[in-house]
């Protein structure tokens, strides 16, 4: 089958001037290349950096002792850090990269709330100090002088 070149540009320049010009197809294909190039590169590589981080925020959370304040959450990051790094191997890594983002975040507010709690706990151990140096003043302040 033979195409003239000029007939078949005449076509489209035809065809182009009936409901789209030359440049708004132009940004639709570069839209839609684009749009392919994110995700088949978004969908190839493997999300090492976000199971670093994730792996990162658990170490540091059970560092600060957060198994014992936040205990759900902690469990949950570890959960969701094992489910990333298998779905990983299996090359589901969009899935993965979402596993292992979420497991950074429960580690990380694993890590907040057992600060907060340790916070608390000081604040409130500093509290008792002061009532009970109060009181002793308060005693000394009571007791008459001998003289």
């Amino acid at each position: 089958m033979y195409y003239d070149l000029d007939s078949l540009s005449t076509y489209w320049e035809n065809t182009l001037m009936q409901g789209l010009n030359m440049r708004t197809v132009t940004n639709i294909l570069i839209v839609l290349f684009f749009s392919v190039v994110v995700v088949g590169c978004a969908a190839k590589h493997p999300p090492k950096t976000e199971l670093s981080n994730a792996k990162l925020a658990l170490a540091q959370a059970e560092t600060a002792e957060a198994q014992k304040y936040a205990a759900k959450l902690v469990e949950s990051a570890k959960r969701k850090l094992a489910l990333a790094q298998k779905l990983m191997k299996e090359g589901a890594y969009e899935a993965a990269k979402r596993e292992a983002e979420e497991a950074y975040v429960d580690a990380k507010a694993a890590l907040a709330k057992s600060e907060s709690l340790k916070t608390k706990k000081e604040v409130e151990a500093l509290k008792n100090e002061i009532r009970i140096i109060n009181e002793e003043f308060t005693t000394i302040e009571e007791v008459p002088d001998e003289k």
